[in-house]
């Protein structure tokens, strides 16, 4: 008699041993790991990682997309080496590998991220001593180069656009209001000496010609004239005022016509006197002495013997 509560006979023939129907776990790299990871190593670093587990997951798609990623980044970290972002357009150009970083991770990192999140997807995390063994020496080769490499000169107009217009303006902008001067700069040749400092060859409207320094802080460009512009600009202030002062001594004399037009050949006796010659509008000249005391100038008509 068989015992009722004995456990029921194999019928299908098979052996009681258990069945493994365990699947190979998923091994990937995580995404949001690979971010942080690539704030040293560039975007360049964390796309191909993306990419590697996308075709892990068997999404060729999505593959291609990241690898996409590897070649905008290795233009934006050769573009961020060649040309200096942050002089181009001031402090906002120290702002956009941030902006492309941010670009990135919503892009492509959260992309992923997202995607392992929603469809439940359970992998096993890899290792990054093997990516990163491989990617250290990569990344202090390229530290090296671009630390020894030799600097790439830029057209002015390209490296720092509009920038010899703006000098060109404040120029003038110098001349009318400290000056009092109608000249005007018709051009302006800059030259970089340092980050954030120029030479400047400025040409007048007459081709007299004398040198400024410019400083860019920030959004902010300040210029300087040399003291050789100042001395020519007093000089040309000198002039100016004895024309009127010329006219106004022939006015009390009654002496109406000709008038002074120009002063010119200004020569420098001592530190308040200079010798010039008045030229009169009918092309003949006068001698004449210059007296200038502070802020008061004195002119003489110099009688011909």
């Amino acid at each position: 008699m068989s015992n009722p509560y004995s456990p029921p006979e194999n019928s299908s023939g098979l052996s009681d041993s258990k069945i493994n129907n365990t699947q190979p776990v998923l091994e990937l790299w995580n995404p949001e790991a690979a971010a942080c990871w690539s704030l040293v190593f560039t975007p360049i670093f964390g796309s191909l990682i993306i990419s590697k587990n996308w075709r892990r997951i068997g999404n060729v798609e999505e593959a291609a997309y990241a690898k996409n990623w590897v070649y905008i980044s290795l233009i934006a970290v050769l573009g961020l080496i060649v040309f200096p972002f942050a002089s181009l357009i001031g402090s906002v150009g120290q702002f956009l590998p941030i902006a492309f970083l941010l670009l990135w991770y919503f892009s492509s990192v959260k992309r992923q991220a997202k995607y392992l999140k929603n469809e439940l997807v359970v992998y096993q995390k890899k290792g990054w001593l093997r990516p990163l063994a491989i990617s250290s020496p990569i990344l202090f080769a390229g530290f090296l180069l671009t630390t020894i490499s030799i600097p790439v000169n830029l057209p002015n107009d390209l490296a720092y656009p509009g920038l010899e217009d703006k000098v060109k303006e404040l120029v003038n902008q110098i001349i009318q209001e400290q000056f009092k001067q109608t000249t005007t700069c018709t051009d302006m040749e800059i030259e970089r000496i340092a980050e954030g400092r120029f030479y400047g060859t400025a040409t007048l409207n007459d081709g007299s010609k004398f040198n400024v320094n410019v400083t860019q802080m920030s959004t902010q460009i300040l210029v300087e004239l040399s003291p050789d512009a100042r001395q020519l600009f007093f000089e040309k202030a000198i002039c100016t005022t004895a024309v009127e002062l010329v006219n106004k001594i022939r006015l009390k004399s009654l002496q109406l016509d000709p008038l002074c037009i120009s002063v010119q050949d200004l020569e420098k006796l001592n530190e308040t006197n200079y010798h010039a010659v008045a030229v009169m509008s009918d092309q003949t000249e006068l001698p004449i002495s210059i007296d200038v005391d502070g802020v008061q100038m004195f002119v003489q008509i110099v009688e011909s013997e």
